[in-house]
């Protein structure tokens, strides 16, 4: 796993975020203003453009062990 500041994950591949956040919509458990966080290590927000596809979706918040960060998409 990976995160830019812009909020573009890059994950383990295989769409396991996205299956989890669509389970939660038709739950009812969250919608398009649901905010989306991540937890990583420092070393995984990095600084370089992460591509995304249709059906990838950003996070809003990245939580580090030493900063918290707001992202924008």
């Amino acid at each position: 796993m990976a995160v830019n500041p812009f909020g573009a994950q890059l994950g383990k591949g295989g769409g396991y975020s996205e299956m989890e956040y669509a389970i939660l919509r038709q739950l009812g458990l969250a919608n398009s203003s649901t905010p989306i966080a991540t937890t990583v290590h420092d070393a995984q927000v990095i600084g370089e453009e992460i591509p995304l596809e249709a059906h990838d979706f950003g996070v809003d918040i990245i939580v580090t062990p030493t900063r918290t960060l707001v992202t924008v998409l």
